[in-house]
């Protein structure tokens, strides 16, 4: 989203942090910014753009925000806070919530690291998954599987029977590739089922046993 002079007022914010590297093609540079003092920078560029990750439950509207349609775990009914309010000259408003937002150095969109985009680049996800980086880490980088996240993550390994935690250098080109097509069959079948509006069923994300039976262990896994 690009933002000229003049044009959308920024009314809250609160911080994000930012993703940022260099894979063998340049994408957008992204960084960690200050958007009230980002937004205002009079020395920078006529026109600043902002990439929004929605991840999970991310959501967007136009002249209206979200309500609360049930109770907290505390019992109490407080509407959603919101990321960022966007207000524009004709009285319209775009609210975001549950998002990160980044400064990013241009509009241009990346189809090769969309991982249900036709033009996903599976050769050059495969060749991050091979680094000497715990494979848990590399399905959550955004510059080669963007709209990845923790429940694709953990489908994905457990259908592939890898453990999160293992070098991706260390492993057999061929369970890369099981991982791999694991992720992108998951990825779309969880997508067609959400546009159905049908219900998903996990095998492993948020259970206390795997479907054979075994104790599951849940981690928080820095990088």
């Amino acid at each position: 989203m690009g933002r000229g002079r003049g044009s959308p007022i920024l009314q809250s914010w609160e911080g994000g942090k930012a993703d940022s590297g260099s894979p063998r093609r340049p994408l957008q540079e992204e960084h960690e910014a200050d958007l009230p003092s980002f937004m205002d920078d009079a020395a920078g560029p006529p026109w600043k753009w902002l990439r929004f990750h929605f991840w999970l439950y991310g959501s967007i509207r136009a002249n209206e925000f979200a309500r609360a349609n049930k109770a907290n775990k505390r019992g109490d009914w407080k509407d959603p806070v919101p990321r960022l309010v966007l207000h524009f000259d004709g009285g319209g408003f775009l609210v975001f919530y549950n998002c990160r937002i980044h400064s990013c150095s241009s509009p241009i969109a990346e189809p090769a690291t969309d991982i249900l985009s036709l033009e996903f680049d599976q050769e050059r996800a495969l060749g991050a998954l091979c680094k000497a980086v715990p494979v848990c880490h590399t399905l959550l980088d955004q510059r080669y599987f963007s709209g990845l996240g923790n429940i694709i993550k953990n489908e994905a390994l457990y259908l592939a029977k890898i453990h999160p935690l293992s070098l991706g250098s260390l492993l057999p080109l061929p369970e890369l590739r099981s991982l791999l097509d694991h992720a992108v069959r998951f990825t779309s079948e969880w997508f067609i089922n959400k546009q159905q509006r049908g219900r998903q069923h996990w095998q492993i994300y948020q259970k206390e046993r795997c479907p054979e039976g075994h104790q599951l262990t849940a981690r928080f896994l820095m990088k």
